[in-house]
């Protein structure tokens, strides 16, 4: 019974992908108001974990959007996520034409052109793309340790 109880553990351990923090979507980013979040955004933001040694240290994370962000932004980031993680062999790049995303996001029709949902992906990506993430105190699962990230 223990043996099946420590091969269950091991099976889980090791299907056990993509684990840190995401702080760029774990706060909203983007006001409500759609003329202030296409307008620019800064957004400052901090947390407490608790080092190895069993102390309680604060991070720090600035997220700035030039060309700001929408709500359709959050979809279509978390989107493209789940897309790329749901690669029979997920890496860090994902290759596909908007026509796949859109469709396999749910916003195209059968049958459906989708010229204002090509667009609004196209300006989402552009948004996305100059987003710039600060965090004084990333937790690194490969390395198993706290350090300044950029990008």
């Amino acid at each position: 019974m223990a043996q099946e109880e420590t091969s269950k553990r091991t099976r889980v351990r090791a299907g056990h992908h993509g684990v840190g923090q995401l702080t760029l979507v774990e706060h909203a980013l983007c006001p409500l108001d759609a003329k202030t979040a296409l307008a620019g955004t800064r957004h400052d933001s901090d947390y407490f974990y608790t080092d190895a040694s069993r102390h309680r240290r604060r991070a720090r994370v600035r997220i700035d959007s030039p060309a700001g962000l929408s709500a359709n932004d959050e979809f279509f980031l978390w989107g493209l996520l789940a897309l790329t993680l749901a690669q029979p062999d997920a890496t860090g790049d994902f290759y596909a034409t908007p026509h796949f995303c859109l469709r396999q996001l749910g916003c195209l029709a059968t049958g459906s052109k989708g010229g204002k949902n090509y667009d609004q992906f196209r300006q989402a990506i552009s948004r996305l793309s100059a987003v710039r993430y600060q965090n004084d105190q990333f937790y690194d699962p490969i390395r198993k340790e706290h350090r300044a990230v950029s990008f």
